[in-house]
């Protein structure tokens, strides 16, 4: 599980009002014209970097984090990371005890609203355009109840019908394969990715060139 939040989450220390507003339109932007006059080059390290940096801790997001009805570190149960959909705190099971086959998390926004995605493992990321399996808009306390299910290599002499999953190292997810095949697309029609496609061995998108993002929107969005 991925639980995300918007641009009025991150720090904002030390930015003018048009900075703000400026960087609130890039780390929200869905493929629309940008309406700014200013005319920023890419800030040093890239959107994506200024935007990592700005992302807050998972325990100034969330509290009362528990599991199993102990209390623990909310930084101990999430992680943060950036990713398409904006900056997000991972609940992170393999950080759990695994003694027990059954557990149970329990935690509470800190703010809202708070959008949560269901996905896989670490590394795996829910597309820009994908909506949140529930969005968290009024206070509330979330409880999980989780089965932990251990298997032995046996399993993988069952059909995936008859097993009912696939192991992690079988093939790439249908998510995986879309966002590649749209990063190559855009790379090929624009030269560069945009901030939530980025990686420190692609080229990011400067503001200025987000203009062929713009103009080759339906293309890139749904690459074919």
């Amino acid at each position: 599980m991925m639980l995300c939040v918007n641009w009025t989450f991150l720090n904002q220390t030390e930015l003018s009002e048009d900075e703000k507003v400026f960087y609130e339109q890039i780390y929200e932007w869905n493929w629309k014209p940008i309406n700014t006059t200013k005319g920023n080059n890419i800030p040093d390290g890239g959107y994506k970097t200024t935007f990592e940096q700005r992302t807050p801790s998972c325990d100034t997001i969330y509290r009362n984090c528990m599991v199993g009805g102990d209390r623990i570190l909310c930084d101990d149960l999430f992680v943060k990371e950036l990713s398409p959909v904006g900056a997000c705190c991972r609940l992170i099971l393999s950080k759990l005890n695994t003694d027990r086959p059954s557990k149970s998390v329990t935690f509470e926004p800190i703010s809202y609203p708070i959008r949560s995605y269901i996905v896989g493992d670490l590394g795996l990321y829910p597309p820009r355009n994908r909506q949140p399996t529930f969005t968290f808009t009024i206070p509330i306390q979330v409880h999980l109840d989780m089965k932990m299910t251990q298997s032995t290599a046996s399993l993988r002499l069952l059909t995936r019908r008859q097993r009912g999953c696939i192991f992690s190292d079988e093939e790439e997810t249908l998510d995986c394969c879309i966002l590649r095949c749209q990063k190559r697309k855009i790379l090929g029609i624009c030269g560069c990715l945009p901030w939530f496609l980025a990686s420190s061995e692609e080229p990011e998108c400067s503001i200025q060139q987000y203009s062929c993002l713009i103009q080759h929107a339906d293309r890139l969005q749904h690459p074919k």
